[in-house]
């Protein structure tokens, strides 16, 4: 949901075309991929988490899997913010979209899209003005001092581009997001100018 953001790119697409038809064919297996994340990538206690770094899209990054496991199981280790902000803009988008096709599920996406919006709002750090990743095993925001700046030039844990999701479709709040502006301006450099993933 998180990794180059396809409900987000298939929303923005349908606002160029206003093409019901093609939203309509699209619909159905959207909805799949929506409740196969509920089902199979949800916590004990409701937040999306990954099964392994490759399912991220983030190969063996520090950030979602501290310990650098590989391809081990990580679905315990952390809560990533960029997942419970794709999760909430994927049901913000189905909701849309139901309404229009004239589904009745569109309350079931809005009851969806709020919680997993509030999930996000969560993991606001007010002392650093921006969203941070939650460590499951010390239940506090995963610390980043410990990693070295070989990523690029740039700590991986500290700075994930993908941190700044909750910004599209008003998953944070005003006051929020307006702090995020100065978050924003520290990711204008490689490689998020140069990677299409990452661009939004």
């Amino acid at each position: 949901p998180a990794w180059c953001l396809p409900f987000y790119n298939v929303y923005n697409v349908f606002l160029q075309t206003l093409d019901l038809d093609w939203v309509r064919s699209l619909y159905p297996h959207m909805a799949d991929f929506a409740r196969w994340w509920l089902e199979n990538r949800t916590d004990g206690e409701g937040w999306a988490v990954y099964k392994c770094t490759w399912e991220a899209g983030e190969d063996n990054t520090p950030r979602l899997d501290p310990d650098l496991t590989g391809d081990n199981v990580i679905s315990g280790v952390t809560r990533p913010v960029e997942l419970q902000a794709a999760m909430a803009q994927t049901f913000k988008i189905l909701k849309v979209f139901a309404e229009l096709l004239g589904e009745n599920e569109a309350s079931q996406w809005d009851q969806l899209a709020q919680e997993f919006t509030e999930k996000t709002r969560a993991l606001w750090d007010e002392r650093e003005g921006r969203f941070r990743d939650w460590d499951k095993r010390t239940n506090q925001f995963l610390e980043y001092e410990s990693h070295d700046d070989t990523y690029w030039d740039g700590n991986p844990v500290r700075f994930s581009a993908l941190s700044l999701i909750p910004v599209l479709l008003d998953i944070a709040t005003p006051e929020q997001i307006q702090t995020m502006v100065a978050e924003i301006s520290q990711y204008n450099r490689v490689p998020v100018t140069i990677w299409p993933s990452w661009t939004y």
